[in-house]
């Protein structure tokens, strides 16, 4: 699915399917801006076919990726690698309600990694309190560890903690 307006999906399945980004959705900037808001369903056993291709399950290169409800996005490759969501540099997935399937159903891969002692955020909850339980939903493709961090979802790369104090949030004890 190439989401080039808007694209609503509330259960059902895209499986089985192969492209160069996005094997089974591809949201990508253009002038429209592009919406893809995933109430429930699954997005599994796609892939990205060239060697230089990203997201087997989804490609997001735009701000408007919205989940909530019984998603999962998993099961799917890019050279021979595990991705399911891939989000590019700057981009995160918006939590708009709940997220009620099991643990680990959205894996995500981003474009840079997080630097050592730092971390990346991978989701937001707008208009929606992002819990614990909406946490075990996803699952980094890589090694990285997550937890949240306010209301986001943050994938780490050393143990984030937050300043007392200051309120800062880091992932070493020398940073301020």
């Amino acid at each position: 699915v190439y989401v080039n307006g808007t694209f609503n999906m509330y259960g059902g399945s895209i499986s089985g399917n192969s492209a160069i980004y996005g094997g089974g959705v591809r949201i990508e900037r253009t002038i429209k801006g592009p919406v893809f808001n995933m109430y429930g369903g699954e997005i599994t056993n796609n892939k990205a076919a060239s060697s230089g291709g990203y997201g087997g399950g989804v490609y997001v290169n735009s701000t408007a990726f919205t989940v909530s409800g019984d998603v999962t996005i998993s099961g799917n490759t890019a050279s021979s690698k595990t991705s399911n969501v891939y989000l590019e540099s700057g981009k995160s997935i918006t939590v708009g309600g709940k997220l009620t399937g099991r643990a680990e159903s959205i894996g995500v891969t981003t474009a840079s990694a997080p630097a050592e002692n730092s971390y990346l955020t991978i989701a937001n909850g707008v208009k929606y309190t992002l819990t614990e339980d909406d946490l075990k939903a996803f699952a980094s493709d890589s090694t990285y560890g997550k937890q949240l961090n306010g209301n986001s979802v943050i994938f780490t790369n050393g143990d984030l903690h937050i300043h007392a104090v200051c309120g800062e949030s880091c992932t070493h004890n020398g940073a301020h």
